[in-house]
């Protein structure tokens, strides 16, 4: 997911309000140090995030020096490089305060990273003869070291960063064979092989909470059946968890984790349970979920780094888990909480991905169409509804977007929406009302090939609603109900006609015109209560055509000859 991805204002606030109670508890505490230690990865750049500078400062002086990595870890990467600017971003504040802050920042750093930052725009010199100096340019800086061998030169001083200075700064006030080898690495290491150092370590670390490399992560993803799991859990006596993670659960994860009916539900029911195995297994539970929400996360390659997307995403997670026990469970609460003593919740996050996995073929099926496709793009004949509802669905989680369960939409003009916008199947509602729509799509085939009698490859970019408007138009005209461009006077006839018509007389047209092809022109003009896909389609696309012909241009929603 993008980065674009936000939480929900309820969720953004609770969190917000966490956080800057955890800062002031930080603030007014006598062990400041003990409460920044326990924080997880998450919490931690939460906390980063909402405080100010000076406050900033402080969380990099007390965390420990592998909260500080992860923080870099999570926030200073693209993809499988790091970014330099980034990390100087996030070490300002402590370095800004003085010597020990800088020492402290070289302390903390990753030691391939704080070479990486030190090699940039830098050049270390080493002379045999204390008395001979290094051969460097008039324009450039240079700093000396104590010891009379090395010296700093900026061959463009402008270049070089205040956080930069600060590093050098405070390696020279160490012992010299302290910096002799950081200098050495400077001079000597590739770039390219520091940088695979650092992906490697920060790999290592990153998996220790649950962030898998993606490959692995990936088989989280795999559809299973309900029955398959059904069998598991028959199979299989409570047990504790087998993940070595910290047994509390981040701010981030427990905010945006609730707020599902039916997981709830289960949860509610396992803590309220005097039965042994359930008390037992509830804290395994949350190292669990943790867990599989962290290897959910780089499953679908969410922003680890973004906490707002992460929020969005852990509610993708929580979702698909819900959707795949209820469906396991029969929507028995009661039989789910027996399912989650029994197995790990990734099992019910696959059964969730099994229930869509028809839908996701079928939507695969539809844009490799021949017949929907322009001579540069898949599906360019499908209106924004039908576009939107399958590109959600071809995504390594399917989706939708929620304005399109209102079977009304009659939008024309569609962008795909952002991350933000975008839910995850919960419920069975929620897959009947989307398998609705792809039902719909699954016709705009026939209606080009079959009734419409379409040429392909089609035009570029023209949806199926403009070729059924067309059509109609040249049948206004005493011409074949084609989509056969239109001429200017043609164009200017139906034109007329059109402006006067009401949604449901040009639906009526449509219908008549195709009911040579077994189609029932009889019966209700509202998309929302037409139970037939086929007729559900002519009537959302006439709908379409004609509000894209009254709030634009009518080139842009017919075909006229230049």
């Amino acid at each position: 997911m993008s980065d674009k991805a936000i939480t929900s204002p309820q969720q953004t606030s609770a969190t917000h309000r966490a956080t800057e109670a955890l800062l002031e508890r930080i603030r007014l505490s006598d062990s400041p140090a003990r409460i920044v230690h326990e924080l997880m990865p998450h919490d931690f750049l939460l906390a980063f995030r909402h405080a100010d500078d000076e406050q900033r400062a402080d969380l990099l002086r007390l965390a420990k020096r592998e909260q500080n990595q992860v923080l870099v870890d999570l926030t200073c990467w693209s993809t499988d490089r790091p970014n330099l600017d980034a990390i100087e971003v996030c070490i300002l504040p402590l370095v800004s305060t003085g010597l020990s802050g800088a020492l402290r920042a070289c302390d903390t750093l990753d030691q391939g990273l704080r070479t990486l930052l030190l090699k940039r725009n830098v050049v270390i010199h080493l002379v045999e003869d204390r008395n001979e100096g290094p051969q460097i340019a008039e324009t450039s800086e240079v700093i000396a070291c104590p010891d009379g061998f090395y010296y700093i030169e900026f061959p463009v001083p402008e270049r070089v960063s205040e956080v930069v200075r600060a590093l050098f700064r405070s390696l020279i006030h160490r012992p010299f064979a302290t910096y002799q080898k950081e200098f050495e690495s400077v001079r000597h290491e590739l770039t390219s092989e520091l940088e695979e150092q650092a992906y490697r370590r920060r790999t290592a670390r990153l998996a220790d909470f649950g962030f898998v490399p993606r490959e692995d992560a990936r088989s989280l993803l795999a559809p299973r059946s309900a029955e398959e799991v059904r069998r598991m859990a028959a199979k299989m006596r409570p047990h504790g968890s087998r993940l070595f993670l910290p047994a509390s659960t981040p701010v981030l994860y427990r905010e945006n984790l609730g707020g599902n009916v039916f997981l709830d539900s289960v949860f509610s029911l396992l803590r309220a349970s005097t039965h042994p195995a359930a008390g037992d297994r509830l804290d395994d539970l949350y190292v669990g979920l943790t867990a599989m929400t962290s290897t959910f996360l780089t499953a679908i390659n969410a922003d680890i780094g973004n906490p707002e997307a992460v929020g969005c995403c852990v509610r993708w997670a929580r979702d698909t888990l819900a959707l795949g026990l209820a469906e396991t469970a029969g929507a028995d609460p009661g039989k789910g909480a027996d399912l989650l003593v029994a197995l790990s919740p990734g099992f019910f996050i696959q059964v969730g991905l099994g229930l869509l996995y028809p839908m996701q073929m079928r939507a695969r099926q539809v844009m490799g169409d021949r017949h929907l496709a322009s001579t540069r793009q898949l599906g360019s004949a499908l209106d924004p509804p039908y576009r939107v509802t399958l590109t959600c669905l071809l995504r390594d989680v399917p989706c939708f977007w929620t304005p399109l369960l209102k079977s009304h939409l009659q939008a024309f003009d569609l962008q795909m929406p952002i991350d933000a916008e975008l839910a995850a199947f919960s419920t069975q509602s929620d897959i009947d009302a989307i398998e609705g729509l792809l039902a719909e799509a699954e016709w705009v085939s026939h209606l080009l090939g079959h009734i419409l009698g379409c040429e392909f490859p089609l035009p570029e970019e023209t949806p199926a609603s403009v070729l059924l408007l067309t059509a109609l138009a040249n049948a206004a005209n005493g011409r074949a109900f084609r989509p056969d461009p239109l001429l200017p006077a043609t164009m200017s006839n139906f034109e007329t006609q059109l402006r006067i018509a009401s949604k449901a007389d040009i639906s009526r047209q449509a219908l008549a015109l195709v009911a040579p092809y077994g189609i029932d022109p009889a019966g209700v003009l509202d998309v929302s209560e037409e139970a037939d896909p086929q007729r559900r389609m002519f009537l959302r696309l006439t709908a379409i055509g004609h509000t894209r012909f009254l709030a634009d241009r009518p080139e842009r929603a017919l075909l006229i000859m230049p």
